[in-house]
């Protein structure tokens, strides 16, 4: 679906065919934040057309920063670490998890890698190479303009449409309209996640 199509689809929602309530940057202000909802909300499996992989990449702790353009959202932006030589995809642990390692039944092996991220860096437990790895990331998505298109999938679209819908009527003061429609996009959301993507 293009923003374009997302926009007639939002109008028609909130129906304001004459742009009498919500002219066009209202609505494409509330699309891009219902963008950014959808993205913090949905598990990373669902977002693969943001999805990006930085390889070979060196140094531990590995600088974020480098991931460009990366979008740090609330749960991070790594999906997932792999060593491509030995193809070992490594287990993202909190921070509390860190002080665990220590006890030597959590040892982290060649063939049982962990990481962690702290101040914008990647940190390597394990006895790999920290060249041999891939990163891969969420990418900052595409600011929806009108006349561009959305990088995200087109069932998310039909959500981030939902919420913009949410949005709009909560700023025009209808709580209740503005509930059901965060309901029902809430409700497609929890479906995605427990398909477990």
């Amino acid at each position: 679906m293009t923003v374009n199509e997302m926009l007639v689809a939002l109008q028609t929602r909130v129906e304001d065919p004459s742009e009498d309530i919500f002219n066009s940057v209202i609505k494409l202000e509330a699309l891009n934040d219902a963008q950014s909802r959808v993205i913090n909300l949905v598990q990373l499996g669902s977002l693969t057309e943001i999805t990006k992989v930085q390889s070979p990449c060196s140094g531990n702790p590995y600088r974020m920063s480098s991931l460009s353009p990366a979008y740090y959202g609330s749960g991070g932006s790594i999906v997932l670490v792999k060593y491509t030589l030995s193809d070992v995809y490594s287990t993202h642990i909190g921070l509390g998890g860190v002080k665990s390692l220590e006890a030597r039944y959590l040892s982290p092996t060649a063939e049982a890698p962990y990481f962690y991220i702290w101040d914008a860096s990647l940190s390597l437990f394990t006895g790999l190479s920290a060249d041999d790895i891939k990163v891969f990331y969420i990418s900052e998505p595409t600011t929806l303009m009108a006349g561009g298109s959305c990088s995200l999938s087109e069932s998310l679209q039909e959500i981030i449409v939902l919420i913009a819908e949410g949005i709009c009527w909560a700023i025009s003061d209808q709580p209740s309209r503005a509930e059901n429609a965060f309901k029902i996009a809430y409700s497609e959301i929890k479906s995605i996640n427990s398909k477990g993507v």
